[in-house]
C-alpha cells in the first residue's frame, strides 16, 4: 500500500534538509529580488523547464528560508485560490550577494496597515512587467529592467538595486508645484540592430483622484504634467542618458481608463500624444506587444515591426 506524502504547511516553514543552491536557484532568487513580490505563475515562465519541478523547488527554497510566502495574500479579494506569491528574504539576498549579484537594500515588508492594498498593487505590477519580459524572450528581444540601463550602471557604482525616482518642479495652473515621481516600473526593450525603447509603467488601481482643485495634493493630472516637465527639462537624459521614453498606463477597467485618457488629453495642446499609451490589465496579460491607444483613442503599435506576442 502506497503511503501518501504529507503536505507541508503553506505559510509555516517546516524543518527540512539543508539544500545546496544551484544556478537555477540563484536565477529564481534574483528574479524574486528584482520583482519584490511575484506569483509562481508569473515567475515560472521566466525560469523555464518543468513547471512541476519549479513548484517543488520554490517550495524547498521557502522552507529553507530563502523565500517568503506573504500570509497577507489571503486578504486579497477573490485570490485565495490564486497561485502562490513569493518574495525574497534577507537570507535569499545574502545568497545573491555571495554570488556577486546586486540586490535591494532590504527585502520587502508586509506588516503595514494597508498591506493588502499594497500587495495587490505590487502583484499587478509584477504581472504586467513579467508579461513584457516573457514576451521579449519569446520574440528574441532583449529585456532590460531599469537597474541594467547603461546610464544607471555607469553612474551608480553601488552593488544595490534602487527604485527609479526623481523630484520635479513645474508650473501647475499658474502656481509653482513639485512632484516626486516614482514609476511602478522602468524597463527597456532592445530591438535587432540596437534600437532601444524605454518605458515607464503606471499601474492604476483606481485609488488616485483624476484631478483636484488643490495643486498641493496628488492627482493623476498632476502626475501627467510632472512627466511632461520631466521630458521637457530632460531630467532622465541628464541623469541616465535616456533619449526619450513612453509612459504606459494600465488600468483595471475600460471605464477608468477612459477617464484617465480624457484627463491626459486635456494636458496637451492638441489633445493627443504618444508619450502616454493606454491599455487594460486584461489586454496586457493577453499580449503586451499588442496595439495600445493614445489619449485621443488612436491605435499605436508599441514596437513597430514587432509582431504581436502569442503565448
Amino acid at each position: 500500500m502506497r503511503i501518501p506524502r504529507l503536505r507541508k504547511p503553506r505559510f509555516t516553514r517546516s524543518p527540512s534538509d539543508t539544500i545546496r543552491l544551484t544556478g537555477r536557484d540563484i536565477h529564481i532568487l534574483d528574479l524574486a529580488d528584482r520583482y519584490r513580490v511575484v506569483r509562481s505563475s508569473h515567475l515560472a515562465p521566466l525560469i523555464g523547464g518543468s513547471h512541476q519541478h519549479f513548484i517543488r523547488r520554490v517550495g524547498k527554497l521557502f522552507h529553507a528560508g530563502y523565500l517568503l510566502r506573504p500570509k497577507s495574500q489571503l486578504l486579497l479579494d477573490g485570490q485565495r485560490n490564486a497561485p502562490m506569491a513569493f518574495a525574497i528574504t534577507s537570507t535569499g539576498q545574502n545568497a545573491l550577494r555571495d554570488n556577486g549579484l546586486p540586490t535591494f537594500a532590504t527585502p520587502p515588508r508586509f506588516r503595514s496597515a494597508g498591506v493588502a492594498l499594497s500587495l495587490s498593487h505590487s502583484l499587478r505590477v509584477s504581472e504586467i512587467v513579467s508579461s513584457f519580459e516573457r514576451c521579449a524572450a519569446l520574440e528574441g528581444l532583449r529585456f532590460l529592467p531599469h537597474h541594467e540601463w547603461s546610464g544607471i550602471l555607469s553612474r551608480d557604482f553601488s552593488p544595490r538595486r534602487r527604485h527609479l525616482r526623481w523630484r520635479i518642479r513645474f508650473v501647475l495652473d499658474g502656481e509653482s508645484a513639485q512632484y516626486g515621481l516614482m514609476p511602478d516600473a522602468g524597463f527597456s526593450i532592445q530591438l535587432p540592430g540596437g534600437l532601444e525603447s524605454f518605458f515607464l509603467l503606471e499601474a492604476d488601481r483606481g485609488t488616485m483622484p483624476i484631478s483636484r482643485r488643490d495643486p498641493n495634493l496628488s492627482s493623476f493630472r498632476k502626475k501627467v504634467i510632472a512627466y511632461k516637465a520631466t521630458r521637457q527639462i530632460g531630467v532622465l537624459w541628464r541623469r541616465y542618458q535616456i533619449p526619450g521614453f513612453r509612459v504606459l498606463v494600465v488600468a483595471d477597467s475600460a471605464k477608468r481608463l477612459a477617464s484617465i485618457r480624457r484627463a491626459t488629453a486635456a494636458c496637451f495642446q492638441r489633445g493627443d500624444t504618444t508619450m502616454f499609451l493606454f491599455s487594460t490589465a486584461t489586454e496586457v496579460a493577453a499580449d503586451p506587444f499588442g496595439t495600445w491607444i493614445s489619449c485621443a483613442g488612436r491605435k499605436v503599435p508599441l514596437l513597430p515591426g514587432v509582431r504581436p506576442c502569442s503565448w
